[in-house]
């Protein structure tokens, strides 16, 4: 969450289960959470024909919203 000059804007987001949404489109999908993982995922992914998803969850991003609103430091804080 981001407080601009008072207010509170974003939203925390759990996401979609991603894995679900891939085989409601015929997808077989796999979960790679953590980089040992990756490369078993791709191999096992590309050795099969069709439509795949890998997920790859990463770390929170920091925001960049301070850099593009510019401002007087401390006017846009996290």
């Amino acid at each position: 969450m981001l407080a601009v000059e008072g207010r509170f804007t974003g939203s925390d987001l759990t996401g979609p289960n991603f894995a679900r949404l891939a085989e409601s489109f015929s997808a077989r999908a796999v979960r790679a959470d953590h980089p040992a993982r990756l490369a078993g995922a791709l191999k096992d992914r590309l050795s099969e024909p069709g439509r795949s998803l890998i997920e790859v969850p990463v770390a929170e991003m920091p925001s960049v919203l301070p850099l593009l609103l510019g401002g007087p430091p401390g006017s846009v804080r996290d």
